[in-house]
């Protein structure tokens, strides 16, 4: 499957879904703000930054506020460091805002039609909530899909025979990405003579 192939259809897609959605909000540098997984009252905020003006520097009053011709030479200096923090602060606000919009596009973009109704009237953090609510399996699901993948495959093992096997449909790279993809099952391997595959438990036979 390649990432544009790849489409949020049921729930044995949403992992791999949820990891290219979060690679590219990485790039964007925004995933703090949309990681589903974030409870809402640590979800940090995108915070516009305010101008700095002669009055951050001297405050003014109702009466008179202050020019920059009040400043003297060090409250001109410390207030040209603002200015320029600001740029900086200002331009990193401004990527951040437009990758925001275009992780809700990727989204939309990468779901199925049947469930565009879960990111309408939403901010780009309750998008992927809504969906990880739809579609994230829990621990049992997650186990019942590998014992089915997993007996499906060594169906296909060809009996008496091993892992030396010239062309063996299911290899130690195959076992290794199991294990790594669902590592809560415990493993075990079988006795079963020169019938080498491995055994996800007792839940497997």
């Amino acid at each position: 499957i390649t990432v544009a192939d790849l489409v949020l259809e049921q729930s044995r897609d949403w992992e791999e879904w949820l990891e290219i959605i979060k690679t590219a909000a990485l790039k964007a540098d925004v995933w703090d703000y949309i990681n589903p997984q974030t409870p809402r009252d640590l979800l940090p905020t995108l915070q516009e930054p305010v101008r700095p003006t002669p009055s951050t520097v001297k405050p003014s009053t109702a009466r008179h506020p202050t020019l920059f011709t009040a400043l003297d030479d060090d409250e001109r200096e410390h207030l040209r460091t603002l200015q320029a923090d600001y740029i900086y602060d200002r331009a990193k606000y401004d990527k951040r805002k437009e990758g925001l919009v275009d992780m809700q596009i990727q989204i939309q973009a990468t779901i199925d039609r049947e469930y565009l109704s879960y990111t309408f009237n939403c901010t780009p953090y309750e998008m992927p909530v809504r969906l990880q609510e739809r579609f994230a399996p829990t621990d049992e699901i997650k186990e019942e899909e590998l014992i089915k993948e997993w007996k499906t495959l060594c169906k296909q093992w060809p009996t008496g025979r091993n892992l030396h096997h010239p062309h063996p449909p299911c290899t130690l790279n195959v076992y290794a990405l199991y294990i790594s993809k669902f590592g809560f099952v415990h493993v075990a391997r079988t006795n079963s003579g020169s019938r080498q595959n491995p055994n996800f438990g007792h839940k497997l036979n």
